[in-house]
């Protein structure tokens, strides 16, 4: 990995990019999942979405057992120890894309809405480190109950976030698959100067190739959002937005990162997630300007709503 930990959709300051995604799952060429901003959309709503896809809201708190990461080094720009941030879930998408995404109880997954939408299904992969070879850990599941944001929009990046569920429970009382905690509602901190940790599957470098075979990580900064409009305008970055700089170690996200946490370690010593990785500023992911997140903080009355997770 070049030490930039890699992300996202590809975000220019005043247009989007199109890139046509392989269907077959050829390991050289999994990319991830790229919005397709001439493709029609139909988000549904809460009484068009069938019975079998409604989420059942029994009230679940995970907050004394989420968080817990399993002990290694932390290294800007590193392969992460197996299992060591056992909430990182990797999404092949409908058989043809790829996102990161994180798990936040036993049966609900966070990730970001342009990985979800027009997905059919998603392959999940649970405890997961090295994605090209078989691990007998980890935890294989077709998921296809698919909320995304009411609020997701294309143009401006809101609502950039979207749940799956499970079909079934998993078993997070072990090492190997463990949810993060999500911010405290009551928590109003904006964490600007705050280091905060990202990992995913992304491109490990810049130009031709696919994702990263082994999980990376990394730690970047949080920046005001009156910084990063500097880079993206205040069309783009409103206050559902998130930002991290693009450090002097080269860390940040790249294609296939999308849909990936960024936390920040609580008072507890437990990671809590802040943001969804949403967007880069161009095809280059090394192009110095900041990382966009979609902030978690705006979105948990939905989440609470839709998960019925205690948060």
């Amino acid at each position: 990995m070049k030490v930039i930990l890699c992300l996202a959709i590809c975000v220019f300051a005043q247009s989007m990019g199109q890139v046509l995604l392989p269907i077959e799952r050829n390991w050289s060429k999994i990319e991830e999942k790229w919005a397709d901003p001439t493709a029609p959309r139909h988000i549904p709503r809460a009484e068009e979405i069938p019975l079998r896809h409604k989420a059942t809201r029994e009230s679940k708190d995970f907050r004394a057992a989420c968080g817990v990461a399993n002990p290694a080094r932390i290294i800007n720009g590193a392969e992460a120890t197996p299992n060591e941030f056992p909430w990182v879930v990797a999404l092949f998408i409908s058989g043809a894309s790829f996102c990161t995404a994180s798990l936040i109880s036993d049966q609900w997954i966070l990730t970001a809405a342009h990985c979800a939408d027009g997905a059919l299904y998603f392959d999940v992969y649970l405890g997961a480190h090295n994605l090209k070879v078989p691990e007998p850990t980890r935890l294989e599941i077709r998921a296809t109950e698919i909320y995304i944001n009411p609020n997701w929009n294309l143009t401006t990046l809101n609502g950039d976030v979207a749940l799956i569920k499970l079909p079934a429970p998993v078993d997070i009382s072990g090492d190997l698959v463990r949810p993060i905690c999500l911010q405290d509602p009551t928590d109003t901190s904006l964490y600007v100067g705050a280091e905060a940790h990202i990992a995913g599957w992304g491109k490990p470098v810049d130009g031709p190739g696919g994702i990263s075979p082994t999980l990376q990580k990394s730690t970047v900064t949080v920046i005001s959002n009156a910084e990063c409009q500097n880079s993206y305008g205040s069309l783009i970055i409103g206050d559902y937005i998130i930002c991290t700089s693009f450090t002097d170690t080269n860390s940040g996200t790249c294609n296939g990162d999308s849909g990936s946490a960024l936390s920040v370690i609580n008072a507890n010593g437990q990671y809590t997630q802040i943001g969804v990785t949403s967007f880069i500023s161009s095809p280059i992911c090394a192009s110095g300007d900041p990382d966009g997140y979609a902030r978690v903080s705006s979105y948990l009355p939905w989440i609470s709503s839709i998960t019925g997770l205690v948060l």
